[in-house]
């Protein structure tokens, strides 16, 4: 049985349950007191369309390209993270929690029979307990059909469902209840410092500049009560004495395109979100949840995988993975694994969201782990290496998506840094489509930032879907046009090395060192990974 399953609420926030439908995500926690679901939407990042590409380049580039054949590789080292290192990517940032604070006889004695789970073949996360001589259920599911994330609260006794609802953010907002609504309206800070830039002390911006503000996002909460009653106070919802109980969560923001200003020429997103919530609204629980799973079902049940049974898969998941480590003898662990990891591409890549980012669609944190940005020099491709062996096809369009918007700002990095034609672009990406080489003149910052063949990496994914759908207008109209600007790029940048070898000048293994001359160095004439890059791209 594909499912993962605990005892016991989860207390991190890494061990909480996810949800997706590409474009919303949700972490749940499942505590019977206060249930707490971390919520993202997938184009809630901070910052705004900037160019910060070092500019007029060109000549100190081909003055490094220089130092490094002379093998002179510590002074090259140094100039290229002086003179052509840009300023930091933008974050992918939470947009806050859905707390449910659980009040009346359900809230105290003991708890009996109480299980946790994520059913991956329908995509729907479960909690279920018994208290005081009453059973209790929750299901959860993020729809794609219908663009919700959608909670059902029963019991098996009448009027024994009550709760407080509350949506709140870690980002600037305000939230409002009414009638049998949470209203939450916010805006992304336009500027983010990493935890890792150098200006710790101005780290997250909000500006009342219009061209300094960031991204503005609504999001809705309706309470839909079978039984009892909802009143709104304080900014939260009062449900008590429920029969059952259905939450929809609708979200949209004003990101309207890489290119594009989000607070000055912003997507309507307020009419958006409401429109949203209202379709959803009138469809009983029955017809929503149908039609998530059947969405997700022609995913997921595309491929199947048995490598064995094991006695141990009647244990919780936890369970599981302790006795792992002493005894991997477990082989249907393999398959949860597996079949786990397509659940969650369904879940973080849809066509029409933006790709997976480091963290899939899920953060918690205003400042994540660099920046829950997209690291293209591993892990990006990693993200989408089970697109066609694992039969998501489709689920590669964002990626797709995202390169045809490189071929665009790369192309402005391609001209300003190096003097070159084509695209390129370097070991960060975010929601803007930055395609600079990061690292704003920290030393040591070229053992990540310059390298310059992220772009050539992307493409083996266009010319992988070429080899396993034979598209050829997928080949004319969008494959083939940016494989010939990315190798453009790399045409104008060969040189001859010592032995009239073609080589890509200087490079880096990226985020790897080695001893020159004493001192660790992270710059050389040139890298295998980088030339392994460049023949797969020209043979492709």
């Amino acid at each position: 049985m594909m499912t993962l399953w605990y005892q016991e609420p989860a207390r991190l926030w890494t061990e909480a349950l996810p949800l997706g439908n590409g474009r919303i995500g949700a972490m749940v926690f499942g505590d019977p007191n206060q249930e707490r679901l971390a919520l993202n939407e997938d184009t809630l990042w901070s910052g705004t369309p900037r160019d910060l590409n070092p500019k007029n380049k060109a000549d100190t580039y081909r003055q490094v390209v220089e130092l490094a054949l002379q093998r002179r590789y510590h002074e090259a080292q140094t100039r290229i993270e002086q003179e052509l290192t840009s300023g930091w990517s933008q974050a992918y940032l939470p947009l806050g929690d859905l707390k449910l604070s659980f009040t009346g006889p359900g809230v105290s004695g003991p708890v009996d029979r109480y299980r946790r789970q994520l059913d991956l073949g329908q995509a729907i996360a479960s909690v279920s307990y018994e208290r005081g001589g009453v059973a209790y259920s929750r299901e959860a599911f993020v729809s794609a059909p219908h663009q919700v994330l959608v909670i059902r609260l029963t019991a098996n006794r009448l009027a024994s469902i009550g709760l407080d609802l509350e949506l709140a953010s870690p980002l600037r907002s305000n939230s409002q209840a009414q009638g049998d609504t949470l209203t939450l309206s916010g805006e992304a800070p336009g500027f983010l410092e990493p935890i890792y830039g150098q200006n710790q002390d101005k780290t997250v911006t909000y500006s009342e500049n219009p061209t300094e503000r960031g991204i503005r996002f609504t999001a809705l909460v309706r309470a839909l009560p079978e039984g009892g009653q909802v009143t709104a106070a304080e900014g939260k919802l009062q449900i008590r004495a429920a029969d059952a109980l259905t939450l929809l969560f609708a979200v949209r923001t004003s990101f309207n395109g890489f290119a594009k200003h989000p607070f000055l020429d912003g997507a309507e997103h307020v009419k958006a979100c409401q429109a949203q919530l209202d379709a959803a609204s009138v469809l009983p629980y029955a017809v929503l949840r149908q039609a998530h799973v059947a969405d997700h079902r022609a995913l997921f049940d595309r491929v199947s995988l048995e490598l064995g049974r094991s006695e141990r898969e009647a244990l919780p998941t936890d369970d599981r993975l302790r006795l792992f480590r002493d005894d991997p003898a477990d082989p249907s662990l393999y398959t949860l694994l597996f079949q786990y990891g397509r659940y969650l591409m369904i879940a973080s890549s849809r066509p029409g969201t933006q790709p997976t980012n480091l963290q899939g669609i899920w953060n918690q944190e205003v400042r994540p782990p660099w920046n829950s940005n997209y690291t293209v020099n591993i892990n990006t491709e990693m993200n989408y290496w089970p697109s066609f062996s694992c039969n998501l096809a489709e689920l590669n369009e964002p990626l797709v998506a995202m390169l045809k918007d490189l071929s665009q700002t790369g192309r402005v990095t391609a001209r300003d840094v190096y003097g070159a034609r084509g695209f390129t672009v370097h070991h960060n990406v975010d929601l803007w489509r930055l395609s600079s080489p990061v690292g704003n003149q920290t030393k040591g910052c070229a053992a990540y930032a310059f390298w310059n063949v992220a772009a050539g990496w992307m493409c083996s994914h266009l010319y992988e879907q070429y080899a396993y759908t034979h598209d050829l207008d997928f080949l004319r109209r969008t494959a083939y046009p940016i494989l010939r600007e990315a190798a453009l790029f790399f045409l104008d940048i060969l040189v001859e090395d010592h032995d009239g070898t073609l080589i890509v000048c200087p490079s880096s293994s990226p985020e790897n060192a080695f001893i020159y001359e004493g001192k660790p160095c992270n710059i050389a004439a040139t890298a295998t990974m980088t030339m392994a890059v460049v023949q797969e791209l020209f043979y492709n």
